[in-house]
């Protein structure tokens, strides 16, 4: 099966999409301050990445390293369920520690990643924006257009033309009674109201309160 070749719309879609998340994911990341971090060989950032993306992060003194904070894999369950066991993992490193040598960093008690919040309301932003999108582009043409397959070219070359903003639409001089050969459809598309910005607000208002 050849891959589909992405359209004007996949390509907007995307764009939107990949801002939205990684707005919230830029808030998400520097929304707390760490101290004592002076002497390590580590940001603030890569402990916030580490509970973004998965959720929980391990402390523990490396003898080569000094004091770390990575991602971490458990191994092996105690009579509760919990690990006892980490699997320290980062570029070029991967060692094992027992419990009573490393600290669980936890993001939450179900120690789940930020990333799945931040993609739900991602999600929702994402429909409201592209909804208001579409609202202002169909302004620009609030109805359809029928034609036969003789005048096709020239009505899809109405609509780019339109599209990219060209204030006068040149056509061909043949084109005498326009009527007969492209009829218009009205769509009923309502004029943009402040409904779906004040809809976006609440949506991020609830996702920053979360």
């Amino acid at each position: 099966m050849k891959n589909k070749k992405l359209t004007e719309t996949d390509i907007d879609n995307i764009i939107t999409e990949s801002f939205l998340y990684n707005r919230l994911r830029l808030l998400e990341l520097t929304k707390f301050k760490y101290g004592g971090l002076d002497n390590l060989l580590l940001e603030e950032r890569h402990i916030e990445k580490y509970l973004f993306d998965e959720g929980k992060a391990l402390w523990f003194n490396d003898k080569d390293y000094g004091v770390m904070c990575l991602p971490c894999q458990g191994l092996g369950v105690n009579v509760y369920g919990d690990p006892t066991k980490y699997r320290a993992v980062g570029f070029n490193y991967s060692k094992v520690y027992n419990v009573e040598d490393c600290v669980l960093m936890e993001n939450n008690k179900l120690r789940m990643p930020t990333a799945d919040i931040v993609t739900y309301f991602t999600k929702q932003l994402y429909e409201i924006v592209r909804t208001r999108d579409i609202n202002v582009k169909t302004l620009k043409l609030p109805f359809l257009l029928a034609t036969d397959d003789k005048q096709l070219f020239t009505v899809k070359k109405i609509l780019e033309e339109i599209n990219n903003n060209v204030y006068a639409v040149v056509t061909n001089k043949n084109v005498i009674n326009i009527e007969e050969v492209i009829k218009v459809l009205p769509t009923g598309v309502r004029p943009y109201t402040a409904e779906l910005t004040d809809l976006y607000h609440d949506v991020l208002n609830e996702c920053l309160t979360y």
